[in-house]
């Protein structure tokens, strides 16, 4: 079975990992992606008068690590996995009180019914009183 690759932030960072993640996709040392990154901004910026200013690629850095999923084993997928686990601890809690609501409830109207005493009669299902 053929494993795909996933491009994601990296670990190996700097500012949030999009250019180590671009380097471990591609398998390419990280500081040669980050050097071609830097000089592709400088070029850019310079050719176009700066219409495409150095704003644009900060823009254009923040929507790709927004946009890429963090990295395997960060601090963001163990938020994630702790709020999982908070989620799943509530849903237990409640299957639990539920379970405990219809288990007072069938004890409720298991009970016996009570005894009533007419007259010095004891009434109950299996000898109901009598009409005169």
């Amino acid at each position: 079975m053929k494993q795909t690759k996933k491009l994601r932030r990296s670990n190996n960072r700097v500012v949030f990992g999009v250019l180590g993640g671009f380097a471990e996709y591609f398998k390419v040392d990280a500081k040669i992606v980050r050097l071609a990154f830097l000089i592709v901004v400088v070029l850019v910026t310079i050719i176009s008068h700066a219409h495409v200013g150095l704003g644009t690629w900060l823009l254009i850095y923040l929507l790709a690590t927004i946009l890429m999923p963090a990295p395997v084993g960060s601090w963001l997928n163990i938020f994630s996995q702790l709020r999982d686990a908070s989620r799943a601890q509530q849903a237990h809690t409640e299957n639990k009180t539920r379970a405990n609501t219809q288990r007072a409830t069938r004890q409720k109207t298991d009970r016996q019914k009570p005894t009533v005493v007419i007259d010095g009669e004891v009434l109950d299902e299996s000898n109901p009183r009598k009409e005169k």
